[in-house]
């Protein structure tokens, strides 16, 4: 990242868990990131729309964790990806406050209206299973386990993926394309 990055660089985009590899940042990243960004003025993205779909025990990382990060970062999340209904386009974006009066005028031109139904729905849901986010690493692993299991007496080499709601995009990959 540090040779793509120059005084030219206005925006980085980052994304985690990854969709479609299932890597999650760890804190060693998170320290590359800052250092890359200590002596720029680039903006940062982060896609953390699978923040609760995280594997083996693993914390998700969000920018927001970290003050040097989250001052100057968009960090993007999902009520679709994080509610089963990715279809209705719900999402939300969380930045400091300076940054959020100039996504404001922006966004007011990109987005059109989430119906409001599917927003009083969301509404509900939190209401009524607060804790819902928090048992989706536990549901989904299981699911990722088993499939690897699958994989194991194939010709297919399994590669780890440690968090994503499809994690099979990112464990794939055939002993060709590793090389071999």
């Amino acid at each position: 990242m540090r040779a793509a990055v120059s005084e030219r660089t206005r925006l980085i985009i980052v994304n985690s868990p990854h969709n479609p590899t299932g890597a999650v940042f760890a804190p060693c990243d998170l320290d590359a990131l800052e250092d890359v960004l200590r002596d720029n003025a680039a903006l940062v993205l982060s896609d953390e729309v699978y923040e609760h779909i995280v594997f083996d025990g693993r914390p998700h990382l969000s920018l927001l964790g970290r003050p040097s990060l989250a001052e100057r970062s968009f960090v993007v999340s999902s009520f679709g990806k994080t509610y089963h209904c990715t279809g209705w386009k719900v999402g939300y974006c969380v930045a400091p406050p300076a940054l959020t009066t100039e996504f404001r005028k922006l966004h007011q031109f990109v987005q059109f209206a989430v119906a409001a139904p599917m927003q009083a729905a969301f509404a509900q849901f939190l209401r009524e299973c607060p804790g819902h986010a928090y048992e989706l690493g536990a549901f989904y692993q299981p699911k990722r386990d088993r499939f690897r299991t699958l994989l194991a007496a194939t010709p297919l080499r399994v590669v780890p993926a440690a968090g994503h709601v499809f994690p099979a995009r990112g464990l794939l990959r055939s002993e060709r394309s590793a090389g071999r």
